[in-house]
């Protein structure tokens, strides 16, 4: 995006303040009046030409946005407690610049009752002599704790598998049912940077209390790699040279190809490590089946899984669910979902590319 007025992001800032209150029945006494957020003559570059790259938007609360400046990028954290630095990566200290060009461009919502926004917004504005700005470190503590981290130049499709990553540091993380060993595992898939891998999906997986949330985003990882033998052998045929998975997008598009479900995960896991296969059956507490395949009998039951989450017939709801062990099966997945991607590059230069990874590791 362009770069940002300091003028335009400030008055967007306080007439936020200025709604919530309003909206709870305690009216800001100054509001519409001209304020800004104190900032430092070496912050106001980042405020004026930080490009905002992506954002990913859990809740009005808890936010992760990617901004460039300066020959590095830039991670902003809202609502989260990083409690591992993602190697590669360094942590930077909050600034007037970097709070307002925040607070605009995520659109964050206070988190204290409006009392304390009046406190911190009444004190002063444009219009009394001597006002030279809000600080920002009390403006601050109007908003969820932000945090900063900043790395070398990544390309623009670096940013959701770096958002997992962070995803993954967050504190929640040790207070539910993902433990270290599937934590990193999950921290590997971020080394591969991928188009086709659904991040924003992993990312609100993991803060999820659910296990089957986390399943199912990994299966979705898989469902992106259905059409590649197909897809890749008619490229082969008709001389086509071009990124496989933009290919498959295009065969959807104007033919209303895709292929079959069972079939494909069952073609996929023909790819898959033996060793994954059987953490896979272990988890699911199912034994390889006599004259069925390993891949076969993964495949078939991680289908049959899948369709008794999504789906709500009587004959699903006879799925035994607490036999399962989710915590190896998603560690098995991951681990699946990753050697496939890696036999499979999905970037248009056909190789995998490396971002930060968890330290871990």
């Amino acid at each position: 995006m362009a770069s940002r007025g300091k003028v335009e992001a400030n008055t967007s800032i306080f007439r936020r303040l200025d709604e919530y209150c309003a909206s709870r029945g305690e009216p800001i006494t100054n509001q519409g009046s001209k304020r800004f957020i104190e900032t430092k003559k070496e912050d106001r570059d980042f405020l004026t030409d930080a490009r905002k790259v992506q954002t990913l938007d859990l809740s009005p609360s808890l936010k992760i946005s990617r901004f460039d400046h300066a020959d590095r990028s830039f991670f902003v954290t809202a609502g989260y407690d990083l409690l591992e630095i993602p190697e590669g990566m360094q942590e930077e200290q909050l600034n007037g610049g970097v709070l307002t060009a925040s607070l605009y461009e995520m659109e964050l919502r206070p988190i204290v009752k409006p009392i304390e926004v009046r406190e911190v917004v009444e004190v002063s504005d444009m219009g009394d002599s001597g006002y030279l700005g809000h600080d920002f470190l009390q403006l601050a503590s109007l908003f969820p704790p932000i945090q900063i981290l900043s790395t070398e130049p990544l390309v623009k499709g670096e940013s959701a598998n770096i958002f997992l990553l962070l995803c993954l540091s967050d504190r929640r993380r040790f207070d539910h049912w993902i433990d270290d060993h599937l934590a990193a595992a999950l921290g590997k898939m971020a080394s591969v940077s991928s188009n086709a891998i659904p991040y924003a999906v992993l990312c609100r997986a993991v803060l999820d209390f659910d296990p089957a949330a986390l399943f199912l985003a990994l299966y979705r990882s898989l469902e992106a790699l259905y059409s590649r033998e197909k897809t890749t052998g008619l490229m082969s045929g008709i001389g086509i040279s071009m990124d496989w998975f933009q290919m498959a997008q295009q065969l959807e598009l104007h033919l209303g190809w895709y292929p079959r479900e069972d079939q494909s995960l069952e073609a996929l896991f023909q790819s898959a490590s033996e060793t994954d296969l059987s953490k896979v059956l272990a988890a699911l507490n199912e034994a390889p089946k006599e004259g069925n395949k390993p891949h076969v009998t993964a495949a078939r039951r991680v289908y049959a899984l899948r369709n008794a989450l999504v789906h709500y017939r009587p004959f699903h709801q006879s799925f035994k669910f607490d036999d399962i062990e989710w915590c190896r099966l998603c560690e098995a997945m991951s681990s699946l979902v990753l050697d496939l991607y890696t036999a499979a590059p999905t970037d248009a230069s056909g190789s995998a590319r490396k971002a930060p990874r968890a330290t871990r590791d």
